[in-house]
């Protein structure tokens, strides 16, 4: 097929999926008494996730109370030994929620056993905004790295732009509360590679096998500057950039 007629198949794809702009909440469960009254009572709004809590011991929650919360992308449990990571509740949990990142939240002083999942984060009490702020973040990445490597076909459909190039100058011009000028350089490869993105899509091919080499070089691309983008739509937050930049609308299909 020509450039062209492919262009039109991709747009009406994109088209089909929608393509509002922006980045879509995550989905936070909280498990334990002490953890959730400590979640609500402290959790700050700008970390922009759909929290949901379970105000129960570990082995007083069942299944069917997790099903009703629909799809889980990250998880904080507060149990009293970090060893409780052991117990066959926790494994039946965490295999409900289809496994997300784990916080385990502990007041025990007790040497831990080590989970051979690099997906647990171990916090001991009492907490802190900034030590659970900071952990959720980890949290965060990992759940979308963890979507982008359970199915290879999702890098098929092409991820929507967050940042317009109105937006992305503005980034990289705007002054920050902090010496680095990490916002200015992701503006810049973000550019950099949109614009590859660009032109990948339109190089041209003599057979199927070009053809199928230049969709994955795409698709590598589409995904690249989409984290980059998210890494960006970081970077302006916790730089507390003082320049007037558009806020991106809420995106509810990108997912790597």
């Amino acid at each position: 097929l020509e450039h062209k007629t492919l262009e039109a198949m991709r747009s009406q794809q994109t088209a089909s999926l929608g393509t509002p702009r922006g980045v879509k909440r995550q989905h936070l469960l909280v498990v334990g008494e002490g953890l959730s009254t400590w979640v609500k009572k402290n959790q700050s709004s700008s970390m922009q996730l759909k929290i949901s809590y379970v105000p129960l011991a570990l082995r007083q929650v069942t299944s069917d109370q997790i099903h009703q919360l629909g799809t889980i992308d990250l998880l904080a449990i507060g149990v009293t030994t970090p060893n409780e990571c052991e117990d066959p509740m926790m494994s039946e949990l965490r295999a409900v929620t289809g496994s997300p990142p784990t916080m385990v939240c502990h007041s025990s002083g007790e040497p831990r056993l080590t989970p051979q999942n690099e997906d647990f984060f171990f916090l001991k009490g009492p907490l802190t905004t900034d030590t659970f702020t900071t952990v959720i973040k980890c949290l965060r990445v990992k759940s979308e790295l963890k979507i982008g490597t359970s199915s290879i076909s999702r890098l098929g459909r092409p991820q929507s732009r967050i940042f317009s190039q109105q937006e992305l100058k503005a980034a990289s011009q705007a002054p920050s509360n902090l010496e680095c000028e990490c916002p200015s350089h992701l503006a810049k490869l973000v550019e950099a590679l949109s614009e590859f993105e660009t032109y990948s899509s339109e190089c041209s091919v003599n057979n199927w096998s070009d053809a199928a080499t230049h969709a994955c070089i795409y698709s590598y691309a589409n995904q690249a500057r989409w984290l980059i983008e998210k890494a960006l739509a970081t970077a302006l937050s916790d730089h507390k950039v003082t320049g007037a930049i558009p806020t991106p609308a809420t995106d509810h299909s990108a997912r790597l």
